[in-house]
């Protein structure tokens, strides 16, 4: 059976763990953010997903280097700082994200979300500085299919990956679909709906499987997303929880079981990130003006 060291190809040619740590709202105030992240490492969690939104690069960038594991047995992904979409100033972020985490360069670095505008100049300037070594990868986040073809109409590199919140309750099939058509791969954050999908009745399936087989709610619903393929990056700032989050190797869900899930209602949106994918290209582009939405 796989273990927490299991990774997938991408596209590009390189691969990344299929298993991660998320780093959403980890406060970097204090040593939140660098406990919590160290206790993953600790757990043997090697992809280690933040963001220049979150606030918590230099925390996390402490975090790795205390954990002395070489950089090479690390996966480290970043995203563009929302307010510095375009060209130079998307260079600018990822310079400034690596001064923060101190590194020589991100493994992943994705575009956060499709902000009107300059998405086509973000882009170019991650190309490049893939090209440059700065970022192994590169990817998007909260993309739908349109948005994507729009890179690759435009004659631009195709993204290694997209994130976009997917759990049982919210599994945006033709997103999925699209990617896994293009060669791209998925990854999803809100893996447990920030935690809404554990309330009790909430999804009785993942109950009833939790009680089968002497697993936890969280548990069966991170399983679900390993067996569809889905890069995973729960969050937790418990070092229980982040222990008991990575135990998921010692059971399978059954081929009736995983087909039961995809009868479940899709409609728990968690993040409001995710409402960029509800956008046209030409919203994201600027040619129509877009209502708000703010992260």
């Amino acid at each position: 059976m796989a273990s927490i060291g299991e990774k997938v190809d991408l596209c590009d040619g390189n691969s990344m763990p299929l298993f991660g740590f998320g780093c959403w709202d980890l406060d970097n105030e204090g040593d939140v953010a660098y406990n919590s992240v160290t206790a993953a490492l600790k757990e043997g969690y090697r992809l280690i997903d933040t963001a220049a939104l979150y606030g918590n690069e230099e925390s996390v960038g402490r975090a790795l280097k205390a954990s002395s594991i070489k950089r090479e047995d690390l996966f480290v992904v970043t995203k563009l700082d929302l307010h510095k979409h375009g060209y130079e100033t998307a260079k600018e972020s990822l310079k400034e994200s690596l001064d923060k985490l101190g590194l020589d360069y991100v493994d992943l670095f994705l575009i956060h979300t499709p902000m009107p505008g300059k998405v086509l100049d973000s882009w170019k300037a991650m190309m490049e500085l893939k090209k440059e070594g700065k970022a192994k990868s590169i990817g998007v986040s909260n993309f739908n299919g349109e948005h994507i073809q729009a890179l690759l109409d435009a004659g631009l590199e195709k993204p290694a990956v997209n994130q976009f919140e997917i759990h049982p309750m919210h599994r945006r099939d033709e997103v999925v679909k699209y990617c896994r058509d293009n060669d791209i791969t998925v990854m999803g954050y809100c893996p447990l709906a920030r935690g809404q999908i554990l309330k009790p009745g909430t999804c009785p399936l993942a109950e009833e499987i939790s009680n089968k087989v002497n697993k936890t709610v969280s548990q069966v619903c991170l399983r679900w997303a390993l067996q569809k393929r889905y890069i995973t990056i729960p969050k937790s700032t418990s070092a229980v929880h982040i222990r008991e989050n990575c135990q998921l190797y010692d059971f399978v869900l059954s081929d009736e079981e995983m087909s039961r899930f995809e009868n479940l209602k899709t409609d728990m949106q968690i993040s409001v990130a995710c409402e960029a994918m509800k956008h046209t290209w030409n919203e994201i582009k600027g040619n129509d003006k877009p209502g708000q939405w703010e992260m």
